[in-house]
């Protein structure tokens, strides 16, 4: 929650300066920054040496550990293509005890790969089997996709998304984690409709939401 209200402060010294423009930065200048970030070598290596690793044979647990031990390796290098071949592996071979795990990785894979259909997709997915013993990462999962559709311009569907994630937060409230998680919870689905519109063009609502983010972060 920390990056989450830092990012937030952010945003809203952007909107009470009024000064939302993209700043004037060459393509060097951003190159320099990027490598300008340290490198984890020994990370790298692990990660090489994860995909290089040859696949258990028979037991299915065993492969479908093995191919998301990869997905996350090939994300360590940024090989989003094959992370997302090795995610869609899993999936193939039933996805373990936890498949809404594998697919809420492949939607970020997708995400990340440039491709928002397979994104909504995949984020869609998780929501149909998510057990309802899971219902914070449906509320979450409301949210990344309220925050995929304003992405895209369907403000509708992202205002739908987290009307779905603010009645899963009055469900949230009967259950044993609400004194623990209530104000991360709270301030996801602010951040979300503030997000939602902001893309909008709904500005005084947004700084509003963000606002109460912050406060609850």
């Amino acid at each position: 929650m920390r990056a989450l209200r830092f990012l937030l402060v952010l945003v809203l010294c952007a909107l009470a300066s009024g000064a939302w423009a993209a700043p004037n930065h060459s393509v060097d200048d951003i190159l320099k920054v990027l490598d300008s970030q340290p490198v984890n070598r020994t990370t790298l290596d692990q990660a090489r040496e994860v995909l290089a690793r040859p696949l258990p044979s028979g037991d299915e647990a065993a492969l479908v550990k093995a191919h998301r031990e990869k997905a996350v390796a090939a994300g360590e290098l940024g090989l989003i293509g094959r992370q997302i071949e090795e995610l869609r592996q899993a999936i193939a071979l039933g996805g373990g005890s936890e498949p809404y795990r594998v697919w809420q990785q492949l939607g970020m894979a997708e995400f990340f790969g440039g491709n928002f259909r397979n994104a909504v997709a995949a984020r869609e997915k998780v929501l149909a089997i998510t057990p309802d013993n899971k219902r914070g990462l449906q509320l979450s999962e409301h949210a990344g996709l309220a925050d995929l559709y304003r992405r895209i311009g369907d403000f509708d569907q992202a205002r739908r998304h987290v009307r779905n994630a603010e009645a899963v937060l009055v469900l949230l409230r009967r259950g044993q984690s609400w004194n623990d998680f209530q104000y991360n919870w709270q301030a996801i689905i602010e951040d979300a409709l503030g997000r939602t519109e902001f893309s909008a063009g709904h500005y005084a609502e947004a700084e509003a939401r963000f606002r109460r983010a912050v406060e609850l972060a």
